[in-house]
């Protein structure tokens, strides 16, 4: 059956608003495989994305929206645009209570 891409970048439109814009951790469960490898980052796996999204909004408190979104086959390739406020140290780097 070929890839529902719709479907797909729904997801993906899904995953980017309500977990990394509103720290959602119900539907990060439920959008996030239980089997994630996570490559490139300092963690690697569901658990870690989930706790690296939670702490990355709690210090820059951001909110993305997406400016284009692609489907081929099963990939989907975005391009994001986030705006917050730097309000906690976060990964090294101190509060600057700023946009």
């Amino acid at each position: 059956m070929p890839p529902d891409h719709d479907a797909n970048k729904k997801i993906v439109h899904e995953y980017i608003d309500r977990v990394w814009s509103h720290a959602d951790m119900e539907a990060a469960d439920r959008l996030l495989d239980d089997h994630l490898v996570v490559k490139g980052a300092h963690y690697t796996n569901k658990e870690g994305e989930k706790q690296f999204v939670k702490e990355h909004h709690e210090a820059l408190q951001m909110k993305y929206h997406i400016q284009h979104i692609i489907a081929d086959g099963d990939m989907v390739a975005v391009q994001i645009v986030g705006e917050g406020k730097h309000v906690k140290a976060h990964r090294g780097i101190a509060r600057r209570r700023r946009r």
